[in-house]
């Protein structure tokens, strides 16, 4: 049995309110995730970032244009390029 199983077993015996607590894998794969779309996945520089949607529809929202990834390091920087990558 795996660990966090048993200790989800003992909070339950002693009516200790918790839970597991999902790996990044397991919620991007989460089956009730995958079926409200929750997943988005958004263009980056250096390669595509997976975030999600907030639970509270936007109606304002375009689908195909669900936000912006943060910038990279750096992209609003005001002090030289030296300060900013210490």
């Amino acid at each position: 049995m795996e660990l966090w199983r048993e200790w989800c077993d003992l909070l339950i015996e002693y009516d200790i309110p918790g839970g597991p607590m999902a790996t990044v894998d397991m919620a991007l794969n989460n089956p009730q995730v995958l079926s409200q779309k929750m997943v988005i996945e958004m263009e980056h520089p250096y390669a595509p970032v997976y975030s999600y949607k907030h639970p509270i529809a936007n109606t304002l929202e375009d689908e195909e244009h669900p936000g912006q990834p943060n910038p990279k390091l750096g992209a609003y920087c005001l002090v030289t390029e030296a300060c900013c990558h210490r």
